[in-house]
């Protein structure tokens, strides 16, 4: 995580702009033809449900808000996406966590 994710520290929605701005940042400075953020982060459990996992709008809504709705591996996913990154998730999905 880069300076500008620390400074948005708190509600999850400028800590996951922070993150795309990085991302598209470095594709602007380096100039690859394609972005892919590789996640090697430990397996993690699958959220317990959210009322915001219903459509991308009411997500939205709540990162905006003081609740922490994402677990930090999947903000990251979500930043890369907003971005227009692809995302690989480099360790295997453990069999009932899905």
């Amino acid at each position: 995580m880069g300076p500008g994710v620390a400074a948005a520290a708190g509600r999850q929605a400028p800590q996951a702009t922070a993150l795309a701005r990085q991302l598209t940042d470095f594709r602007e400075r380096h100039g690859p033809e394609h972005v892919v953020v590789v996640s090697l982060s430990p397996t993690a459990p699958q959220p317990a449900p959210h009322p915001a996992f219903a459509d991308l709008a009411t997500l939205r809504t709540a990162l905006a808000g003081p609740e922490r709705v994402l677990p930090p591996h999947a903000l990251h996913a979500y930043a890369a996406l907003g971005a227009g990154c692809g995302r690989f998730e480099g360790n295997p999905v453990r069999r009932g966590s899905r």
